[in-house]
C-alpha cells in the first residue's frame, strides 16, 4: 500500500476528517491534504504526531514513508529541526523532475553559448526561452514549455544558478534537489534568505534575520563556556535591547561573538544588527542567589509581614524588596543540534 493511501486508510479507521486529523496533528488542512495527496511527505516530527494521532506505530508508518514501493527518500543535508514545517514543505518543492532537469540544461546551455565557461553568478538571463531548439518545443508543446517555465523560476528562487549547475554536473543521473546540496552551500543559501521566525513582529522580522554562519560561531563559543555566558546586566530593559551593561559600561568578558548575536559594541567600537537564533540559544534570568542577598530578601519579607500584621506598631511600612537577576546567554537543545549538524564540515 502506497504511504498516501495508508494516511488515509488510518485517518477514517479513527474515524477523523481532514479538518479534525489536521487540528489534532497541529498543522493546517491543506498540509494534511498536501500528504494524503502526495505532493509533499510530513516531516518525522509530525510523523510522531501522525502516529499518535491515529494510533498505530511510529517505526511501521515511518518505514511506510520512506519505502514508498520501493522509492528512496531524499538523504537530506537540510537543518529541517530549525524550521516549521510550513517552511520545510517549500524546501521540499525546490526540486527538479527529469523534465525540468532537461529543461534548465537547454536553458543553461542556449542562454550562455560562448560565455559557457565564464559565467560565475546570475548577472544574465537564464530564461531566454526564444532560444531554445524548435524541436525540442514542437515535441514537449508551447504551452507546456511555459509551465515549466514558470516552474523553474519557483525552483529557482533564491538560489546561485551555477550552483545549482554544478550540483547537477557533479552528478548528471541525479535529479537535483536543494536538501541534498553539501551543508556550506545550503548555509549560504539559507543566509541569503533573510529569515526571521513567524512569531516575530512584522517589524523585527525587518530587522531581524537567521544568519547560520554567524548562529554557529555563537554556539561554539557557548559551548566552549560550559554552554552559557553569564551577561551582566544593570536591568531587564537592558536585555530586552540586546545591551550588555555593567556600572563601568560594557562587560569586558563577553566574547566579540556574542556580542554581535546580541548587537552590542565590540572591544573596537564597531556595532552588530540583532540576529534571530531560530530558539538555538536563550537569554535566561536567575535571581541572584548570594548568601548575603538571600538573607536580606528573607529579612524585608518578615519585616513586610509584621508590619501587615501590626502596622500599628511602625512608623512607616518597609520599603519593599528590589530583586536584582543575573541574565546568561544560554544553548538550548537546538543549539546543541545544530552544532551536531555542522560538524566540522561548517
Amino acid at each position: 500500500m502506497k504511504f498516501t493511501e495508508k494516511l488515509k486508510s488510518l485517518r477514517n479507521n479513527v474515524g477523523l476528517t481532514q479538518e479534525a486529523a489536521a487540528e489534532q496533528i497541529g498543522v493546517s488542512v491543506t498540509s494534511l491534504q498536501n500528504w494524503e495527496s502526495g505532493v509533499n511527505k510530513p516531516s518525522m516530527s509530525n510523523v510522531r504526531k501522525i502516529a499518535e494521532v491515529y494510533e498505530t506505530g511510529c517505526d511501521e508508518l515511518a518505514v511506510s514513508m520512506l519505502e514508498d514501493e520501493g522509492e528512496k527518500t531524499v538523504e537530506s543535508n537540510f537543518p529541517d529541526f530549525l524550521f516549521p514545517d510550513s517552511f520545510m514543505e517549500k524546501i521540499a518543492e525546490k526540486h527538479f523532475t527529469k523534465e525540468l532537469q532537461e529543461l534548465f540544461g537547454l536553458l543553461y546551455i542556449y542562454s550562455y553559448g560562448r560565455r559557457y565557461n565564464s559565467i560565475e553568478n546570475n548577472d544574465f538571463d537564464l530564461f531566454r526561452i526564444e532560444r531554445l531548439p524548435y524541436d525540442y518545443v514542437g515535441k514537449t508543446g508551447a504551452f507546456e514549455v511555459l509551465a515549466m517555465v514558470d516552474k523553474l523560476r519557483e525552483v529557482l528562487k533564491g538560489l546561485e544558478i551555477k550552483e545549482v549547475k554544478d550540483a547537477i554536473v557533479r552528478n548528471p543521473r541525479k535529479l537535483f534537489d536543494i536538501r541534498t546540496l553539501p551543508k556550506t552551500d545550503i548555509c549560504d543559501y539559507i543566509n541569503r534568505l533573510n529569515y526571521a521566525s513567524e512569531d516575530l513582529s512584522d517589524y523585527d522580522r525587518k530587522r531581524r534575520h537567521f544568519n547560520i554562519d554567524q548562529t554557529l560561531e555563537v554556539l561554539r563559543t557557548l559551548r566552549e563556556n560550559d554552554g552559557e555566558v553569564y551577561l551582566l546586566c544593570d536591568e531587564e530593559k537592558s536585555v530586552a535591547y540586546g545591551l550588555i551593561r555593567t556600572s563601568a559600561g560594557y562587560d569586558k568578558d563577553v566574547p566579540d561573538e556574542v556580542r554581535a548575536y546580541l548587537g552590542v559594541p565590540s572591544r573596537d567600537g564597531a556595532t552588530f544588527g540583532r540576529s534571530d537564533a531560530l530558539g538555538t540559544m536563550v537569554i535566561e534570568k536567575r535571581e541572584f542567589d548570594d548568601e548575603d542577598y538571600v538573607q536580606k530578601k528573607e529579612q524585608n519579607r518578615k519585616d513586610v509581614d509584621a508590619y501587615n500584621e501590626h502596622p500599628d506598631l511602625y512608623s512607616r511600612k518597609p520599603e519593599s524588596f528590589r530583586e536584582k537577576y543575573r541574565y546568561y546567554l544560554k544553548m538550548t537543545e537546538k543549539g546543541e543540534e545544530l552544532l551536531a549538524w555542522a560538524g566540522e564540515e561548517i
